[in-house]
């Protein structure tokens, strides 16, 4: 956490959370998009048959055919489809009209009868409790984490699942920040900060490893300054352009996998497990 140790760890997050979002404010200067994930919504389509994701092998093994699951902020579905041909009933909560168009659209593809979506927020949204409750890489960006946490673990009668990186998922493009915007980049907090917030609630869950990857990388230059510029609001022909090509020419560099940011630690995700029975 990057305020005063004198605070809480629970009291840190909300202000490290509202600082990230002011600055991401600041720095649109005038940049629109109703819709963030609009552009990134048919990314998160993946085939529910697939055999070959760690993440869905491992998370099958706390579903059986008897099983009810919600999925906060399950997005397009890209755990709650394979989830579901294994559960009795998968309700999937998000936010995201693109998400969710993407979600129905494989309902539809793939004839999946038992998966419902509704449109909230968690902290709006009125559900009844179901035997799990999972939430993949949410967490980053929520303000009143206490609160978050507490209403998954209510609605929850067997376990809650998060998913989710020890470093926020753009914490490998904080460099990019400094040299567009001229300022340090306010990360959001992770799965690390989140575990030191449970202990001080007085949850003590089991955090495993699931996997540590290298950082993401882009196909081509091309890809990476069409990228960066909706993750860091520039919009094309500006002055920020500029210096986003600029900072784009000397910190990414060509890898095996494509271009990558000079630097950038692995990500490591982790699944933490809170017990509720």
């Amino acid at each position: 956490m990057s305020e005063s140790n004198s605070l809480n760890y629970s009291d840190q997050w909300p202000i490290q959370v509202a600082n990230h979002h002011n600055q991401s404010i600041r720095a649109q200067d005038g940049y629109q998009s109703n819709d963030f994930w609009s552009q990134y919504a048919k990314n998160f389509r993946s085939n529910p048959f697939r055999t070959d994701d760690h993440v869905v092998n491992r998370l099958l093994l706390e579903v059986s055919e008897n099983t009810s699951l919600l999925d906060v902020g399950g997005g397009a579905g890209r755990l709650a489809l394979p989830l579901s041909l294994k559960a009795k009933h998968v309700t999937v909560l998000d936010s995201s009209d693109s998400m969710l168009q993407e979600l129905n659209d494989s309902l539809s593809e793939f004839n999946i009868k038992n998966i419902c979506p509704i449109k909230s927020t968690w902290e709006e949204a009125q559900v009844g409790a179901e035997d799990i409750v999972l939430c993949s890489h949410v967490i980053y960006g929520v303000t009143d984490i206490k609160l978050f946490i507490e209403k998954l673990i209510a609605n929850a009668n067997e376990a809650v699942l998060i998913l989710g990186f020890f470093d926020a998922p753009q914490t490998f493009l904080a460099p990019f920040w400094e040299y567009v915007h001229n300022e340090e980049r306010i990360n959001l907090p992770g799965i690390t900060d989140l575990m030191n917030v449970l202990w001080e609630l007085g949850y003590y869950p089991d955090l495993e490893v699931l996997s540590i990857d290298t950082s993401p990388t882009f196909e081509s230059m091309e890809n990476a300054i069409d990228d960066l510029r909706n993750r860091l609001y520039v919009t094309p022909g500006t002055e920020k352009d500029f210096l986003l090509k600029n900072a784009a020419a000397k910190l990414l560099i060509d890898t095996d996998d494509g271009l990558s940011v000079s630097g950038s630690k692995s990500r490591v995700l982790g699944l933490v497990r809170i017990n509720t029975c």
